[in-house]
């Protein structure tokens, strides 16, 4: 099944209800694989295992899903580099009810790929896409974030953070916390342009 933004948070806080056996997460934005992948991790409880996918054959695919000591509970088994394609061997292992949970870890895939054509079909399994935020989803992460944390930002500070904070979804929240621990009920356009680090600005170079 493809998880879509509007539908992540749910899927995320009753992943470890759900009949889901594994996931995929692919694209540009590391520190929102990063994230997702903890809150995963930490969801399912089980002992992190990691593997690149060069390493995991068809045989080995089967083992590595069902292995870990009977007593000590199921294991989240981690498959880094993972490339475009998968064959069948593999697709019997993945719609199989497996003891240890797969989280499946790759740079982009393109629409025609077909470990994500699979991952977007099979019922048991989830395909997430993590790319840069755009500008809309930007603003409602922060009016959010401060809405939780019962603080205000002026307009001025709000537009000067949604045109500054770009990119990787871990680097946005860290800033945004950074902003809220910051002794003030109302952020200012003056205080977020001094609270902001400069390493987040937007440029033409690095984006």
């Amino acid at each position: 099944m493809k998880i879509t933004r509007s539908n992540l948070s749910n899927f995320l806080k009753n992943i470890h209800k759900n009949n889901c056996q594994a996931v995929l997460l692919c694209g540009q934005d590391k520190g929102q694989i990063a994230m997702i992948t903890q809150n995963i991790t930490k969801k399912m409880a089980g002992d992190v295992v990691n593997y690149a996918y060069s390493e995991v054959n068809n045989t080995s695919l089967a083992s590595i899903l069902n292995s870990g000591n009977l007593f000590a509970g199921h294991e989240i088994v981690q498959i880094h580099n993972v490339s475009s394609a998968i064959n069948k061997d593999a697709k019997l292992v993945l719609k199989s009810e497996n003891r240890n949970f797969a989280i499946f870890i790759a740079d982009d895939l393109p629409k025609s790929s077909s470990i994500r054509n699979f991952f977007e079909q099979e019922q048991n399994l989830a395909f997430i896409a993590c790319y840069y935020e755009e500008e809309y989803n930007i603003k409602t992460i922060i009016n959010n974030k401060f809405k939780q944390a019962g603080k205000e930002l002026t307009n001025d500070a709000l537009n000067f953070m949604v045109a500054n904070l770009k990119g990787d979804r871990y680097n946005i929240e860290n800033e945004i916390t950074k902003i809220l621990s910051f002794d003030a009920e109302i952020i200012s356009l003056e205080l977020a342009k001094e609270l902001i680090a400069s390493t987040v600005y937007a440029s033409s170079d690095e984006m």
